[in-house]
């Protein structure tokens, strides 16, 4: 590794009460690369192996995926659904989301509202707040 240049890597956790860890994968990260993509192309290629390897077969349990804020959560997602792998990306905390729009009322005049209520998570209190498990 050369100090100052990123690096995405995919690390693994033993199950249960362990401390051990592996690396298996690490790949640079290149000035043109989309972050995202590298993610989800790395992610498929390390449970590929695992599943030619014989470490996951149909019937285990999931292998779960945490990725940093500095992705787009919805095409981390999307890009390997396929997988047997569900993934949860953190959101900063200055995001922004909105609710649906609210059902437009017959002959309302003018242009129609394209997003709901705001949640904004620096004010996890306020409309529309969401408790997650």
């Amino acid at each position: 590794m050369i100090p100052g240049w990123p690096y995405s890597f995919v690390a693994a956790l033993e199950p249960g009460r362990s401390s051990w860890t592996a690396l298996p994968d690490a790949v640079r990260v290149g000035p043109e690369d989309d972050r995202t993509d590298l993610a989800a192309a790395q992610l498929r290629d390390v449970v590929d192996r695992l599943i030619v390897a014989g470490h996951w077969q149909t019937g285990d349990p999931e292998i779960r995926t945490v990725a940093g804020s500095g992705y787009d959560g919805v095409r981390l997602t999307f890009l390997p659904a396929d997988l047997p792998v569900p993934v949860l990306v953190r959101l900063r905390s200055d995001r922004v989301l909105r609710s649906p729009a609210p059902a437009r009322a017959p002959g309302t005049r003018g242009r129609p509202v394209r997003h709901g209520p705001r949640f904004g998570f620096t004010n996890p209190a306020g409309p529309g707040t969401v408790h997650l498990h």
